[in-house]
């Protein structure tokens, strides 16, 4: 992280969901500043429509609430989607539940970046694991890319580009 740091990156300072947490950065050299009120709304505004239309795709946290909707059913109980991801049984409900929260954190993440107007997301991953149910598969990339100009770059690309 010091490297990073000393490079100039920066932390995006919140995801699309309230409440998450945060490192304590009293000296600002975590996170990227939030210049104001209005710009802090809007970058907050467009984070949560993006995540909301990866929903309406069934990708991003749409996974995990799957998830946790079937536990629920199957336990027959009326709780919070999230506590019900606790409710796994097994290894392999173990697994889903890593691969689905795994999922939504990739979503949060290219949400939180198409929030703040970046346009490159570095990533290896390919969503190979989640395949066309991830949000990082070939279909979803370009969706993303159609419709907010985001560019997935591997390492080694984004490293030619600084």
């Amino acid at each position: 992280m010091q490297a990073a740091i000393s490079l100039g990156m920066r932390a995006l300072g919140s995801p699309p969901r309230i409440g998450m947490q945060r490192i304590e950065d009293p000296g600002h050299t975590i996170y990227i500043d939030e210049p104001d009120e209005a710009q802090l709304g809007a970058r907050l505004d467009k984070s949560v429509e993006v995540v909301q239309e990866m929903e309406t795709r069934g990708v991003g946290v749409a996974q995990a609430q799957r998830l946790a909707e079937q536990f629920a059913r199957r336990d027959n109980v009326n709780e919070s989607w999230f506590r019900s991801l606790g409710r796994a049984r097994d290894r392999n409900e173990d697994r889903a539940v890593q691969r689905a929260i795994a999922e939504w954190a990739d979503g949060d993440s290219i949400a939180s970046h198409i929030g703040y107007g970046l346009d490159l997301f570095c990533t290896e991953d390919i969503g190979n694991s989640a395949g066309a149910s991830s949000i990082l598969d070939n279909r979803n990339r370009a969706w993303l890319t159609s419709t907010y100009g985001i560019v997935f770059v591997t390492l080694t690309e984004l490293a030619t580009r600084v």
